[in-house]
């Protein structure tokens, strides 16, 4: 079955209250004639679809009574005809896309027809050919030089990804993702059949006050681009193949969203501390019930608080977040190059906000680019080790933006302690952040924060860091729980944590999180309410 059939149906939708919804919001492209919420189906039932062509049924009606098959007079469809559908990964997206237009391909013979052979449902309308290739197709060939002579075509590149190809047809006049993108033929860990079906299956059990996920992403190296922050584990697609802004209207970035919106939060994670909170997970069915459903719709670049992380490079080497020392980008300048080039039209777009997510704001030339030349909203908020952060790099902040808010990840407050978890140099970190308060106090900065990631080797210096925090004029003082994502052995990383009950350390600390300071409304630290309770 291929989805552009279903878009010239009238359809009913038949299952639970939840699936209906859930159905009814990713497969948005399509007419839902009549929708009916029936906990036991009868071939009665069914004269309420007099009007519709086909039928989509819910999970929990695949064994329908053998009779209702064969005596009702329309085409049913289950839900594991719908996970068969959506597999058809190029397919399923150009479809709900891109229609109603030519669909073109340019490349290689060898790269198109590996191309079709993966996606045999895919509609091919035109390859496309240079004037010097005389390949043979069975499908219809136009050249490059004529391709504007259709009517509005999108075309897919089948060829590696490189700048050469990418700049050919922008100096067309295409626009890349809206009218061009090239071809993953990365297979995916999980077909997108696994990750629908999941949120429609999983319990709507979160009440977690946080939509993030969908209004903010991140940016990272190698061209992936992730809802919100690494705690999403699924990955909405890779801006060196299509434009982040297309990305946010693909299928994952619509997964999320459904994941959202049906408080199932299928694809957030324990890096994430509000999904560690006890506080926001319901485990009584009432509950449950009543846990209404979200209605977030498709947003805009600039609705989006944006992350950068594509150059990890740092001035630092912190254990909490790298094993070694990183001083330029991990990908190739061609790749590297390629990808700045879409954050700086992304920053045309006017994003909400603008953080350095993964790597040292004022280390990284790539970063420097865009704060200083390339963003231009009035508002910005960044994130820095401080090191680095000196009165000629305020100066070009200052004269850009109106309201500047800055966050220092700073880990202690002892030279030895700050040399183990850090490398760096106290003294002078102790300088810039003097500098960065009376900033604040001149009212040159909207906001300043210091945060402090928790490990075995800081945990006693949390009070005397509030007490720094206090002492510099910090408008917010944050403790996270440290996390590891593969850079960390796991038998290590329980030693390290003292969130972690099975950690030497854990009681001490948690008699530490007793201190009233913690309470101060300026504070905040990960999960507290789980280990000692809201208002002790």
């Amino acid at each position: 079955m291929i989805y552009r059939k279903l878009m010239k149906k009238r359809i009913g939708l038949l299952g639970s209250e939840k699936i209906c919804a859930d159905l009814k919001e990713f497969f948005n492209e399509l007419q839902f004639e009549k929708i009916l919420i029936s906990e036991k189906v009868t071939l009665s039932d069914m004269d309420a679809f007099t009007e519709c062509d086909c039928i989509l049924v819910g999970e929990e009606y695949d064994a329908l009574d053998a009779s209702i098959i064969k005596e009702c007079p329309k085409l049913l469809f289950t839900l594991e005809d719908i996970y068969r559908m959506v597999d058809e990964l190029e397919t399923f997206y150009i479809d709900k896309r891109f229609s109603g237009r030519p669909i073109c391909v340019y490349g290689s013979k060898e790269k198109i027809t590996e191309m079709i052979v993966c996606n045999s449902n895919l509609r091919i309308d035109y390859v496309i050919l240079d004037k010097d290739i005389k390949d043979k197709f069975e499908i219809s060939t136009i050249e490059l030089s004529k391709l504007r002579k259709l009517e509005n075509p999108f075309v897919i590149i089948a060829e590696n990804v490189s700048s050469a190809n990418k700049t050919k047809f922008l100096n067309m006049g295409f626009e890349f993702g809206s009218d061009f993108h090239f071809y993953n033929h990365h297979v995916p860990n999980h077909p997108t059949s696994y990750y629908l079906q999941k949120t429609l299956l999983d319990v709507p059990k979160y009440t977690m006050p946080c939509d993030y996920a969908t209004r903010a992403l991140s940016v990272k190296a190698h061209g992936n681009v992730m809802a919100c922050c690494s705690a999403i584990g699924l990955s909405m697609g890779n801006y060196l193949y299509t434009s982040i802004e297309e990305i946010l209207q693909g299928i994952k970035a619509q997964l999320i969203r459904l994941s959202i919106n049906n408080r199932t939060y299928s694809f957030c994670g324990e890096m994430c501390f509000m999904f560690r909170e006890k506080k926001y997970c319901l485990t009584g069915q009432g509950k449950i019930e009543r846990n209404s459903r979200k209605n977030i719709q498709l947003l805009e670049i600039k609705d989006f608080n944006v992350q950068l992380g594509y150059d990890r490079s740092c001035n630092l080497a912190c254990p909490s977040c790298r094993n070694h020392r990183i001083t330029k980008p991990e990908d190739s300048d061609e790749q590297v190059a390629m990808m700045h080039e879409e954050v700086k039209k992304m920053c045309k777009k006017h994003p909400k906000n603008i953080r350095i997510g993964n790597g040292e704001l004022f280390f990284s030339p790539y970063y420097k680019d865009i704060v200083f030349h390339h963003y231009e909203g009035k508002d910005i908020a960044l994130i820095s080790n401080g090191i680095l952060f000196t009165p000629e790099n305020w100066e070009q902040l200052e004269v850009r933006y109106k309201k500047i808010s800055l966050e220092f990840s700073v880990d202690a407050v002892n030279n030895d302690t700050y040399k183990k978890l850090r490398g760096g140099n106290l003294a002078k970190l102790r300088k810039n952040l003097e500098f960065a308060g009376q900033l604040r106090r001149e009212n040159k900065l909207s906001k300043l924060t210091i945060s402090f990631v928790i490990q075995v080797e800081n945990y006693k210096e949390m009070v005397d860091f509030v007490k720094y925090g206090k002492s510099i004029g910090a408008d917010f003082i944050h403790f996270m729980k440290l996390n590891s994502w593969g850079h960390i052995h796991p038998y290590t990383f329980t030693a390290m944590d003292v969130y972690d009950e099975r950690n030497a350390k854990h009681k001490e600390f948690v008699e530490i999180l007793r201190n009233p300071i913690f309470r101060d409304s300026y504070v905040h630290v990960d999960n507290i309410d789980n280990f000692i309770g809201k208002g002790e």
